[in-house]
């Protein structure tokens, strides 16, 4: 299975869930519900007096991401993590972290990365308000999005440095990714038409984060990460081409189409500015506009919204993808809509 595969099936019931909210005084339904989301946990705290949690949690299958925070000291131990990576941030004040019998402190400066089977137990929020930021992340998902970025096999477990700067080179980028998910979610949630991540759109995103992920923390593949890799031919560059144009509407991600033809996503990215003077992700951006114009304009009257066919094309936010389809056909989607079949 590649990282596309990954992607596809853990999206393919359709669109998930924007955001969910939870808040509970109950320190094992806590534990339940955030295990619903991520791992078998035990939550201690001195008292249950005073106990509570909110946590808000958007989560894409591959990937899952949460800010959560306790009033009143608390414990959080993971009891068992097989096939996940995990990354803990202090978002607004520093935690402490115990992997195996290390302790380390998560601020916004540093995260702690965590890898399969590691024991870890997380404390603090001595304030109360404090907020901590957890990203989970796939095994399978995470070691195939590598395979496709350097272009050859991973026969091991990446094995990350524990602390992962978060205030130079990749780090501030990985993090805006990350929050990002959950900004977007919680923008969505006052929409009353929001219908959660799009699968193209929970693709694209989980692409993205662990590829930032691979990037912003060091790793016994860092350097072929960063190495440019081999250069795409004629007909590599050809193949991917077909693949944009033959499954547009499928969550396809960069990564998984360099996966799938056998080169890594350097040498896919060069290929195209070479051959085409464009990225294989703005082609593939332009592919769905000329689809979204084609919808529109052929829709009957009364039957679609504008809004619907730029999430069915894979475009999530629609002033962006307005702006953009305005730049190139000289006119607002809905003005295409209302001048379709009638």
């Amino acid at each position: 299975m590649d990282a596309e595969e990954a992607a596809a099936g853990a999206t393919s019931g359709g669109a998930r869930r924007s955001l969910e909210i939870i808040r509970t005084n109950d320190p094992a339904e806590a534990s339940a519900r955030a295990a619903g989301h991520f791992y078998p946990n035990r939550i201690e705290a001195p008292t249950a007096d005073g106990f509570g949690m909110e946590m808000r949690v958007v989560d894409l299958g591959v990937i899952a991401a949460a800010l959560v925070r306790f009033d009143t000291e608390t414990s959080y131990s993971i009891l068992e993590r097989e096939d996940a990576y995990h990354v803990t941030v202090g978002l607004s004040g520093a935690v402490d972290v115990w992997i195996q019998r290390r302790h380390l402190v998560a601020d916004p400066s540093v995260g702690v990365v965590a890898g399969p089977s590691t024991p870890a137990r997380v404390s603090g929020w001595r304030s109360g308000r404090d907020w901590l930021l957890g990203v989970k992340v796939g095994r399978p998902a995470l070691e195939c999005q590598l395979r496709a970025l350097i272009g050859r096999d991973v026969e091991e477990e990446i094995r990350f440095d524990v602390e992962m700067r978060l205030d130079r080179g990749i780090g501030p980028q990985w993090l805006r990714l990350a929050q990002g998910l959950l900004d977007d979610a919680a923008d969505r949630t006052g929409e009353s038409d929001a219908i959660g991540w799009h699968p193209l759109l929970a693709a694209r995103t989980s692409d993205a984060v662990m590829t930032g992920l691979l990037l912003a923390c060091d790793n016994q593949f860092s350097d072929f990460l960063w190495r440019a890799g081999r250069q795409a031919g004629p007909a590599s560059v050809q193949r991917a081409i077909e693949i944009i144009e033959e499954r547009p509407n499928e969550p396809l991600t960069i990564s998984g189409i360099a996966a799938e033809v056998g080169i890594s996503v350097r040498a896919l990215q060069s290929g195209f500015r070479q051959t085409l003077g464009v990225t294989p992700g703005s082609y593939l951006t332009q592919v769905r506009l000329e689809r979204a114009h084609r919808t529109l304009r052929e829709a009957p009257r009364g039957s679609l919204s504008a809004t619907s066919v730029a999430l069915m094309w894979g475009f999530g936010n629609y002033g962006r993808f307005s702006a953009k389809y305005r730049e190139r056909y000289g006119e607002t989607p809905a003005a295409t809509l209302r001048s379709g079949r009638g």
